[in-house]
């Protein structure tokens, strides 16, 4: 089953890639969407975050990473990029595909932490 879900997974990107330019942004979109991420956002947040996050994979979540993305998504301080990305990484969670999240990642007996799963997407774009 998991090799016909990462075929599964190898064809939905592909189609996505001849529909889209393939920016970083669309490359993470893509994933969100497999993910079943909802479309709110923390999807934005995270389909500006991930590919910055690829740049600098040590910066501090908190000093560095959420004020960033604040800053380019013109929210208000860096508390709501926080919370708007916990808030969709933890929806997909609970309406999870089993099978195409351990493509994903290895343990998915908890949601993934944010930096955890911020660092799973930005390696699609490194």
């Amino acid at each position: 089953p998991v090799r016909a879900i990462v075929h599964h997974l190898r064809e939905a990107m592909e189609i996505a890639e001849q529909s889209a330019p393939s920016t970083p942004q669309n490359i993470v979109s893509t994933h969100l969407r497999i993910l079943g991420v909802p479309h709110q956002g923390g999807f934005d947040d995270l389909r500006v975050g991930a590919p910055l996050f690829a740049q600098a994979p040590d910066m501090s979540m908190t000093k560095e990473f959420y004020p960033a993305v604040a800053k380019l998504r013109g929210r208000e301080n860096w508390q709501q990029v926080e919370k708007a990305i916990r808030a969709v990484k933890e929806a997909a969670y609970e309406n999870r595909d089993d099978a195409i999240w351990k493509a994903y990642f290895s343990d998915t007996s908890q949601c993934p932490k944010n930096k955890d799963f911020i660092a799973r997407l930005a390696e699609f774009v490194s």
